[in-house]
């Protein structure tokens, strides 16, 4: 996804940042990075200047991929009103991109395969929007025609953003 969000970066002069990593998780390989892509775009849509960050953290048996950017950020009571087919903030930045459907097709997506979407925002700073996946226990074993891979290191994500250096 960094090569071909590469050119989105670079033509609105913001920095895209991409953190690898090494996990291995069990779902639907299209179907996540279809959700990963959405919320990729999405941040790319709503920031104007700064940055946009995908990464990974480990958290309590799950793998959490997130999208971190420097954009317009959401208010609070709107957080789940923006997964409703076609709804839109009331704000500029977002109206004049039509028809909202991507975060209705992540969450759907997400309740499909049974990985938890979450939102966290701050209007005027950003936003994170998270796809929480459970991790394989180590008695499940790794079969190549069920598995997706996400490359993650959990340490790597959370230095980048306490940092701040993404």
């Amino acid at each position: 996804m960094r090569d071909e969000f590469a050119y989105h970066a670079q033509a609105k002069g913001l920095l895209l940042r991409v953190v690898p990593c090494s996990l291995t998780i069990h779902s639907d390989p299209r179907l996540v990075e279809g959700m990963i892509r959405n919320l990729v775009s999405n941040a790319f849509k709503y920031t104007q200047r700064g940055k946009v960050l995908l990464g990974c953290r480990r958290r309590k048996g799950m793998l959490s991929i997130e999208v971190w950017d420097t954009g317009i950020g959401i208010p609070e009571d709107q957080h789940e009103a923006i997964f409703d087919e076609y709804h839109q903030v009331d704000n500029a930045a977002r109206s004049e991109s039509g028809p909202r459907l991507g975060l209705s097709i992540v969450l759907r997506l997400g309740v499909l395969l049974d990985h938890r979407v979450r939102v966290r925002s701050w209007p005027g700073k950003g936003s994170v929007f998270s796809i929480d996946i459970a991790l394989p226990s180590a008695e499940m074993p790794v079969s190549a025609g069920i598995g997706s891979v996400a490359r993650c290191m959990g340490e790597t994500i959370s230095s980048v953003i306490q940092g701040r250096s993404w």
